[in-house]
């Protein structure tokens, strides 16, 4: 990680906007990790791997939970450095790991719809965060969009499928849909959008309302986010198409239970 990163100012930044580019997070060996990571991953893919892309000339791989057997993820998820600097940024005393997330477009691949990734997850609290990092320079008009302090709305919405843009389970009173009048007052602020460069990282609160932007152009954006629980984190049974399907996998979940240490490791400190 850079010498010269200035960890107060990355904190405010976060906690004001809900997210943060953090420039140089990974050295150029820890690079060559990601690298090796993310082939590892995609030579050995989890029954939980599929394709998000419906054209014939792209392709959107995702997938779950390589890390177990994936020695390189191992290797960036312990580092303590690059974990202390995360702790301090995303203000949280402790982290838990909670899942990896390997995310690929190739050539014609779709965008992906305005959404937040709590809606999805087991677990919920105000200080769990994701961790992308990428392989490849994205421009803006392939980047991720964020809109600033939408995590702060106390608000949850209904998720829209990756592959078709279908709304995705039904209503009930922890969700609501996410209207145009709804995003458009939510963004008033505006939307953040980062220029990218192999070995930066952004880090975002799963609350945050954010899209995956696709441009013109055959380019490729190997991505991979690993999904972290902070202090205050609690399993949760407000979900709506859990991913990963946890539950599925043998988790027994119930409203406000706490995270043990098989499957949510600790990761800072050790």
């Amino acid at each position: 990680m850079s010498d010269v990163l200035n960890v107060g100012e990355l904190a405010d930044q976060y906690q004001e906007n809900g997210v943060v580019l953090i420039k140089g997070f990974l050295n150029g060996e820890l690079q060559k990790t990601l690298q090796q990571a993310v082939d590892f991953a995609v030579e050995n893919p989890t029954a939980m791997f599929s394709n998000f892309s419906q054209s014939e000339s792209g392709r959107f791989f995702f997938d779950f939970l390589n890390f177990r057997k994936n020695n390189f993820l191992k290797e960036l998820i312990f580092n303590q450095e690059l974990n202390k600097n995360l702790s301090a940024i995303v203000g949280t005393k402790t982290l838990r790991f909670f899942h990896d997330n390997l995310l690929m477009k190739f050539g014609d691949a779709p965008s992906t719809p305005w959404h937040q990734d709590r809606p999805h997850y087991v677990i919920d609290g105000k200080s769990n965060f994701s961790v992308w990092m990428c392989l490849d320079e994205v421009s803006e008009d392939n980047s991720l969009a964020f809109i600033p302090g939408s995590h702060k709305s106390g608000r949850l919405f209904v998720p829209q499928s990756f592959k078709d843009g279908s709304t995705l389970g039904v209503q009930d009173t922890n969700f609501e849909y996410l209207t145009q009048e709804k995003l458009s007052e939510l963004s008033s602020r505006g939307i953040i959008i980062y220029r990218y460069q192999p070995g930066d990282a952004i880090v975002f609160d799963n609350k945050v309302l954010h899209r995956g932007l696709r441009g013109h152009g055959v380019v490729q954006r190997r991505a991979m986010s690993f999904r972290y629980a902070g202090d205050d984190a609690f399993l949760t049974r407000k979900f709506i198409d859990p991913t990963p399907p946890m539950e599925q996998l043998g988790l027994k979940i119930s409203e406000g239970g706490s995270l043990d240490d098989v499957w949510f490791p600790v990761t800072y400190p050790r």
